[in-house]
This record gives structure tokens, C-alpha cells and sequence, in this order.
């Protein structure tokens, strides 16, 4: 937001300012933090034709995409002729950090156009993707749809897997270690005894996975589309 303010918005001209407020509230027996920016006498922005297409740009993904999914809040970016308006809340919870996994940089193609030519048909597959990070999460399920799969979520957290698990059964799962408390294996257990087909997909060492997985397929983050859809084939082929 300080960033677009300072190229775009109100901090781009000396008379704009920049108003936040923000508070802790009481939501569901859980505290949460509720903020507000509200830009006032940014410059004038050309006003877009009516048979433009709508580009969402980076924040608005970050504040209407990534905090819902990673941290269950919820968020909202207008653009007024006065600037930026932008609401977001969450709940406030300890998690682990995707920093305490040794995970390398991710390599991401989130926005861009994926050439599946030559990689696996995954038509008639349906796969679920549970991964924290919502970029890679949205990543994954652009890669799996591009070769024709059907995807089955993305879900961020345990609890959600649960919930879509409940509800329907995927031919095969990507999954993820961490799901924002550290690592955990217990929707590892839930497939394994469901008999659904499995890979992980994290940054941690090989070493953090338990003996009663260590024949389950590894891919190191950050992960290249083709080597997802090539991992989903072969689980959707019983080969992996």
C-alpha cells in the first residue's frame, strides 16, 4: 500500500496524505486486527473504458487473495478519486513461518500463461492441492487445470482439509508439510488410511519425514509446473 501511495496514490503529491487506523477486536472469542487506509488527494487517474478488461495488479491480489487464504481474515481494495480505500482484518494467531522451513526463493508464474504441450493428459483426475502459501497454491491448481485436471480446493490449513475431504473424495493430493504451525502429518495419516495417493510438496529436509512415509514422493520448493503435473501423473497412474 505505501509503496503504490508513493508511485500512484496520495504520497506521490505534497499535499496527499494518508490516514490509518486500526484496532484489536473481539471476533468469536478470538482477538483480531481490524485496519483501515484511506488516502486522500491523490492526482487524478485516467478514468478506463468501459470495454477494457479489468487487470487485478499485485495488491489487490495481496489484500482480496493472499490474506483471506493464508490468514482467514478477510480484505477489500477500492480505488476512489481520492486514492486507495483499503479494509482488511484477521484473526490474530501464532504460526510458524514459511522462514523456518529452509525453503529456497519460490519460483512463481502466478499471472502468467502455461504451456502444457507435451506433458501428461490429467483429464478425469481430480486432485486436491493443500498448501499455506497462496501464491503456490494458486500456482499448482493454474498447472493441474492447464493439463486438464480437475483441482479440488486449494486448501491452507488443516482444518479446511478436513472439511473438503469429508465432502469428496480426490483420485490423488499435493501436499503440503507446513500448514502455518510447523510441520504436521496428520493429514498425511487421514490419506494413507483413506488409501488416497499422495505426494509432499515443502522445503523441508527429507530428515523431518517420519519412517511410516518415507516412501512417499518429495518435491523440493520451489516446484516447476511441469514437475507438478508429472508428480499428479504418476500418482493418478498408481506408479508413485
Amino acid at each position: 500500500m505505501s509503496t503504490n501511495a508513493l508511485k500512484y496514490g496520495a504520497l506521490s503529491v505534497p499535499d496527499g496524505k494518508v490516514d490509518v487506523r486500526w484496532e484489536i477486536v473481539e471476533k468469536r472469542g478470538t482477538r483480531w486486527l481490524s485496519l483501515d487506509w484511506a488516502e486522500h488527494g491523490a492526482p487524478e487517474r485516467p478514468v478506463p473504458r468501459s470495454d477494457e478488461p479489468r487487470r487485478e495488479g499485485f495488491g489487490s491480489e495481496l489484500i482480496e487473495g493472499r490474506i483471506p487464504y493464508e490468514l482467514q481474515g478477510r480484505g477489500r481494495l477500492v480505488i476512489t478519486p481520492e486514492g486507495a480505500r483499503c479494509h482488511f482484518e484477521f484473526p490474530l494467531k501464532g504460526g510458524a513461518s514459511v522462514l523456518e522451513t529452509g525453503a529456497p526463493q519460490r519460483a512463481t508464474v502466478f499471472g502468467g500463461v502455461l504451456d502444457m504441450t507435451g506433458e501428461p493428459d490429467l483429464r478425469g483426475g481430480r486432485i486436491l492441492v493443500v498448501e499455506d502459501d497462496y501464491y503456490q497454491a494458486t500456482d499448482a491448481a493454474r498447472a493441474l487445470r492447464s493439463a486438464g485436471a480437475e483441482v479440488l480446493g486449494p486448501c491452507g490449513n488443516e482444518a479446511a482439509t478436513r472439511e473438503e475431504l469429508a465432502e469428496q473424495r480426490p483420485d490423488a493430493v499435493l501436499l503440503d508439510i507446513n500448514l502455518g504451525n510447523g510441520a504436521t502429518f496428520k493429514i498425511a495419516e487421514i490419506l494413507k488410511d483413506q488409501g488416497i495417493p499422495f505426494v509432499f510438496v515443502t522445503g523441508y529436509d527429507q530428515v523431518v519425514i517420519p519412517a511410516e512415509f518415507e516412501g512417499v514422493t518429495r518435491l523440493e520448493k520451489p516446484v516447476l509446473p511441469r514437475e507438478i503435473v508429472g508428480a499428479a501423473a504418476k500418482l493418478l497412474s498408481g506408479t508413485s
